[in-house]
């Protein structure tokens, strides 16, 4: 099958069936989030849920590399967990397309406002944290 019939496909599903099953995929994946969250002890977010459904999707296609539904699944699960994570960290991001409906080209042009940057280091946990750059002896 080629990418443009699974990127199409995968398109009618998130867009079509599932969001007329399910509703939108942000206020499911909440729910969900909310769900293992009690089930696991830990805390897990709406944009953590479509990369542990992703990650469930990989490990079934290095079983059955041929399954088409799985490629398509992660191609949908790729395209709602961007949707969700960008809206969740106010990530804004507009892409004119030449023609109206069409998907855009990687050559066309993306504008990406994004929330205000804060000092990272500052948050990363001890182990995670940046080194001083050690001396080099000549």
């Amino acid at each position: 099958m080629k990418r443009e019939n699974i990127l199409r496909q995968a398109e009618n599903t998130v867009t079509g069936d599932r969001a007329t099953t399910y509703g939108p995929a942000k206020d499911h994946f909440q729910a969900v989030a909310k769900v293992w969250t009690e089930i696991l002890g830990a805390q897990v977010d709406a944009d953590q849920v479509p990369l542990c459904m992703a990650a469930l999707k990989i490990i079934r296609l290095a079983e059955t590399p041929g399954h088409v539904d799985s490629w398509v699944d992660l191609a949908g699960y790729a395209a709602i967990g961007g949707e969700v994570a960008t809206e969740a960290n106010g990530v804004i991001v507009e892409v004119p397309s030449p023609i109206p409906g069409a998907v855009p080209a990687a050559t066309d042009s993306v504008n990406v406002v994004l929330p205000p940057l804060h000092d990272v280091a500052d948050t990363l946990p001890d182990e995670m944290a940046p080194k001083p750059a050690r001396k080099v002896k000549s």
